[in-house]
Formats: C-alpha cells, structure tokens, sequence
C-alpha cells in the first residue's frame, strides 16, 4: 500500500505527515525515559551526603569525606520524591480522587454520580448552620468532596491545568499554602453570606486562579496572565452549564483570597529576601489543619454508623443496647441532628420523657425546622404534664405544614386535650 499516495489523496503532505509521527515518537520516547529515571531515582538504594554530595552506603551513618551526619533513608526518599516535578498539584489531585473513591466503596456509585444531602453532610460538606455549632472542619473538607462526575472532572482538570503552571513558578510549599488559604476563604464567606449546603474545590481553584492572575500581572507576566484570565471565562461558562448551581460566595471568597496571596508571594518573590522559614511554618499548620479537618469527618461518619445501627435495634425494641450506641454517636458527633433525634425516641421508648425533651431540644437548635423533633418533644411534655409547652409545640408542627410527621386530626386531639388539661389546672 503506498501511504504517500494515500496521504497526497487526502490534501496531506506526507513528508510533513512523517515528519509530526517521528517527532511526537521522540517526545515519547523522552518522557518514558524521564519517567524510569525519576521512579530510579526514587527508588535508589543509595544515599546522598547533603554536606558534599557524596554517595553513601545505606548502612552509613555519616560520610566519610566531609563526616556530616547522614540522612536516614526514609528522609532520602522523601527528598527525591519532593524534587518531582509539581509533587503538590498531583498530591492534591490524589486526595481529592481518594476522597471520591471512599464516598463511593461507602455510599455507592449511585449515590456518587447523583449524592443526597444526607451523605454529603456525612462526608464532609459545608452546612453553615453545622459550623456554627462547631463543626470547623467542614471548611476544609468540603473543598475535597465534588457533587457527581461532571463536578470532579471539571475541577481536577482546572487544578492540573493551573497547578502545573504555578506550582513550579512559586514553588510547591508556597502552592499547598495559597490553595489551603483560598479554601479557607471561599468558606469562610459561604460562612458568613450563605446558608445552603456546598460542597468541591471551586473556592480553591477560583483562589489558585486569582493567584496566578495577580502574580503575573505585577510580574508583567502576559501570557501567564491570559492563561489565568481565560480559566476565569472557563468557570462562568461551567456555570452556565450546570444552570446556575454554583456556590458564588466560595468562588468569590477564594478569588479575592487568591489575588491577595498572589501580591504577597510576587512581594516575597522580589523583595530584598525570601521567607521560606515562615511559609514552612505556614504549609505544616496549613497540613495539620487539613488532617484534624478530615479527622472531624472520620468522626461524623463513625457516628452515621452507630445511629443506623441504634436504628435497627430500635425497630427490633433492643432499646438499651440502642441508647448505648446513640450516646457513643453522640460524642463522636455532638452536632449530628439524627443521632440526638433518634437518642430521644429511645428516651421515650424507655419512658424517659424528661431526657427525650432535652435530646429534642438539641435536635432543634440545630435544626429549627424539624417538624419531627417538635412533634416527639410534644408528646413528652405531655407526659411530664408540660401542657402549655406542649401546646407550643404542637402550633410550631402545625406552623411547618409537615403532614409526615404525624396525622393533623391527631395533632388537633392532642392540642384539644391539652388545653382542656391545661385549663383543669388553672
């Protein structure tokens, strides 16, 4: 078969066709090679003396030319790992595609391509109300969990885009910084302007964006500032895709927080001297933040279990061993609605009206919607002869319109009775 011919067929120049194929051959070759090299790098049985850079024997404690103590062979391979190109950026990218794959082994594929609320509060999204009562850590996790594919996919190609761009020109400590500030402050403003459930990375990427649009504007920058301008205009057209359900005060609180850092960095960058001691500081209480974030979530979803589990012991009237995992959940998690919610029915399943009361007096500061608590905590001050509270109570149901959490004539006998009650004791 002539293959010239057939490219000349075509409208194609054939010299030009085999001179792409054997360059783009080239470049494969190159980066199959760069890539045996680093994994040989890594994985190399030697040391390097950091004195004088000699070679070591891994039994060697210290060298023998300049005799400076030599690294252990962990520190060793940490430091040929971090010397990869854009270690940060891919590291990122990993937990967040890690964090996806436990929602998935825990809550189901169907429930990761179209995730309910329920199981986005357990993992880790932002609730403002929940913040409120203590939850903090749900300003960092959140920014690790995405709502279905099209979500995840979106972000983790903007954060490789912009990672692999940025990371090398500030570097890796100042770029896990800068992404964890920009989280930080695309939450702290759904915190402060919003109230609905929210959940990606978008406020760290809009921050990382801004970042890089500052930086390379006062660095005079313009390709790099055209590249971050165009990621702006790739965002709003996403918006537009997903029809306006995008949370703007995370990306608008990132944005500004990345505009801020990417100043700051271009000052540190170019002043008389850098700061690295203080961004070290910053990057490890930037890394300690985020593991005792995802510890708070390990909790909460630790406390999901044992109240699904009180659940099906309730239903099988094993009450004691119920209230016992319920106390556990609710130390676990003391801003988890459901565990307190189902530690009252327990209470008055145990005819113990006077906890029930209290454990639904929790469930509704923090939750102050839910027709259910209301109702329960009714019928245990009807019990403790509580019949003007209760009275209260049954008018906040009927104020929601929650016909599933009791019968409206039902809710009516019980408001006729109590105020007879409440009358025979005037």
């Amino acid at each position: 078969m002539d293959w010239k011919r057939l490219l000349q067929e075509w409208g194609l120049n054939p010299t030009q066709v085999q001179w792409r194929w054997r360059a783009f051959q080239e470049r494969l070759k190159r980066g199959q090679e760069r890539a045996e090299q680093r994994a040989t790098e890594v994985a190399y049985q030697h040391k390097v003396c950091q004195g004088c850079g000699n070679f070591l024997d891994q039994s060697e404690t210290h060298c023998p030319r300049c005799h400076t103590k030599a690294p252990s062979r962990s520190a060793e391979v940490a430091r040929q790992a971090a010397s990869l190109r854009n270690p940060v950026t891919y590291a990122l990218l990993g937990a967040i595609l890690l964090n996806a794959l436990v929602g998935v082994l825990i809550f189901g594929t169907d429930d990761f391509l179209k995730p309910t609320n329920g199981s986005l509060l357990s993992h880790g999204a932002m609730y403002p109300p929940l913040v409120r009562h203590g939850e903090w850590w749900r300003l960092i996790t959140a920014g690790y969990l995405h709502i279905g594919l099209a979500h995840i996919a979106f972000n983790s190609i903007a954060l490789w885009q912009c990672g692999i761009i940025l990371e090398p020109e500030i570097g890796g400590i100042r770029f896990f910084v800068a992404y964890t500030l920009s989280l930080l402050g695309g939450s702290l403003a759904d915190l402060w302007f919003g109230n609905n459930l929210s959940a990606g990375a978008s406020g760290a990427i809009a921050g990382i964006i801004g970042l890089g649009l500052s930086y390379c504007h006062f660095n005079g920058m313009k390709a790099g500032r055209d590249f971050f301008f165009r990621w702006v205009a790739y965002n709003v057209l996403f918006d537009v895709f997903l029809g306006g359900h995008i949370d703007n005060f995370a990306h608008g609180g990132g944005f500004v927080a990345g505009l801020v850092l990417g100043w700051i960095v271009y000052r540190d960058r170019h002043g008389r001297g850098t700061r690295d001691g203080i961004w070290r500081i910053a990057a490890v209480a930037c890394l300690v933040v985020t593991i005792a974030a995802f510890a708070g979530m390990g909790r909460t979803l630790m406390a999901g279990r044992l109240v699904e589990q009180a659940q099906g012991l309730l239903a099988d009237k094993q009450v004691g061993t119920a209230l016992s995992l319920l106390d556990r959940a609710v130390t676990l998690s003391p801003s988890d609605s459901e565990a307190w919610f189902q530690r009252g029915r327990a209470h008055l399943m145990m005819d113990a009206p006077a906890d029930a009361v209290d454990d639904y007096g929790r469930v509704l500061s923090l939750v102050p919607d839910e027709p259910g608590a209301y109702y329960n905590r009714a019928l245990a001050r009807e019990s403790l002869g509580q019949y003007a509270a209760a009275i209260d109570d049954w008018h906040h149901w009927q104020a929601l319109g929650a016909d599933e959490a009791g019968d409206k004539a039902t809710v009516d006998q019980h408001l006729a009775d109590d105020e007879k009650q409440l009358k025979g004791t005037k």
